[in-house]
């Protein structure tokens, strides 16, 4: 939570969006999906406003298409992590915005770990392997 994109997963996202998604231009990152109220009844106003966008639930890029709605967890190696990360913040996305419900939910990571496949299928998810885009 509150974490964003390091070097790597940055270069990992844009070689992947030049090869697949070089029409798009329109990319939110890092969007708060839920944000964590303070329990702290003395803080001022900018202070909450800091501490609710450091603890939000992030993820790494939404865009809408003509296929609507997109969630992209990047990663350098396909992980449980990544895979709970997707999940979780479709299910909150979904939840707490109807109207715009995610309609695919990707990972897109450098690495792969086979073994991770059936819970990607499970779950919905489809996973993307930059090293395997053409160059």
């Amino acid at each position: 939570m509150g974490r964003f994109l390091t070097p790597v997963e940055r270069q990992i996202w844009e070689r992947f969006k030049q090869t697949e998604l070089p029409e798009l231009t329109d990319f939110y990152y890092e969007t708060p999906i839920l944000r964590l109220a303070p329990n702290a009844k003395h803080l001022e106003l900018h202070q909450v406003d800091w501490w609710t966008k450091l603890t939000a639930f992030k993820a790494d890029v939404i865009f809408n298409n003509s296929d609507g709605w997109h969630l992209v967890e990047v990663e350098e190696e396909l992980n449980t992590e990544s895979i709970g990360q997707a999940i979780g913040y479709r299910e909150l996305w979904n939840d707490l915005n109807p109207g715009t419900a995610i309609k695919q939910t990707w990972i897109v990571t450098a690495g792969d770990d086979p073994r991770l496949h059936p819970a990607l299928r499970s779950a919905g998810l489809t996973h993307y392997l930059v090293n395997q885009l053409p160059t």
